[in-house]
């Protein structure tokens, strides 16, 4: 995927079974990186897991909330996945995401 804006290059590979490895295009300079910002959080951007449906994406983001995360809105990325974005306690963004039915 080609760079667009602040977004940077990207490539998503797909290792099977539903999970996929999203590798961005970084300068030196960025490797160690800004927590808050796509393409620039250094080696790893984030960590996303997959659920099964979307009942379960919602019961992990109520969870999520009741545990006091920092939760961002379910929104549908590519057309197919539904993904929910959170913060974990050392600010690193993860990413639980569900096919869209």
């Amino acid at each position: 995927m080609a760079a667009e804006g602040d977004h940077p290059r990207m490539a998503i590979v797909d290792l099977g079974a539903g999970a996929a490895l999203n590798i961005f295009e970084v300068d030196e300079a960025s490797i160690i990186g800004e927590q808050r910002r796509i393409g620039a959080r250094g080696a790893i951007d984030h960590f996303g897991l997959a659920v099964p449906d979307h009942a379960t994406l919602e019961a992990v983001r109520d969870r999520l909330v009741d545990a006091g995360a920092d939760v961002g809105d379910l929104q549908v990325l590519g057309g197919d996945t539904w993904s929910l974005f959170f913060r974990d306690v050392d600010g690193m963004e993860l990413e639980v995401c569900a096919p869209v039915a």
